[in-house]
């Protein structure tokens, strides 16, 4: 089994960029999908060399033609949107919505509403993180590419 492993950064050790317009995508999806208490922890990918104790996460690489992986957020941590730093405000911002919508998703099911496959729930958090082109815009513009 190989592991693809990820660092959790501290916020000084994400570029001001990075971290507004988060911010701002995140106040966004927070107002839109009424999701109170969110917050952002960065990562990064680990390289070999990082040891364990430091590791925030880690996941399987079952094939060849895994994903990056852009954000997560767990049932382990409610209310925290994980983000991988280092990346144009475009994925950045695209990223946070799409999270957020996982996470409407998880206190909707936890409201009693079924959440919806995972497949159908991934594909609907991708389509919302891209669902407000003129909005993500005006983000890229205010913090730039």
């Amino acid at each position: 089994m190989t592991l693809q492993r990820f660092l959790e950064l501290a916020e000084r050790e994400v570029s001001d960029v990075n971290r507004q317009a988060a911010e701002a995508a995140l106040d966004l999806g927070v107002a839109v999908l009424g999701l109170p208490g969110q917050r952002i922890r960065w990562f990064q990918e680990a390289a070999i060399s990082v040891p364990a104790d430091r590791i925030a996460f880690a996941r399987e690489i079952t094939g060849p033609m895994m994903s990056t992986v852009d954000g997560r957020t767990t049932d382990g941590e409610p209310g925290v949107i994980w983000i991988r730093a280092g990346r144009a405000t475009r994925g950045i911002v695209e990223s946070v919505l799409h999270e957020c919508w996982h996470q409407a998703a998880r206190e909707g099911a936890s409201a009693g509403r079924p959440r919806a496959d995972r497949d159908v729930e991934e594909a609907a958090a991708l389509a919302y993180g891209r669902s407000m082109p003129d909005l993500v815009e005006q983000l890229v513009e205010a913090f730039g590419p």
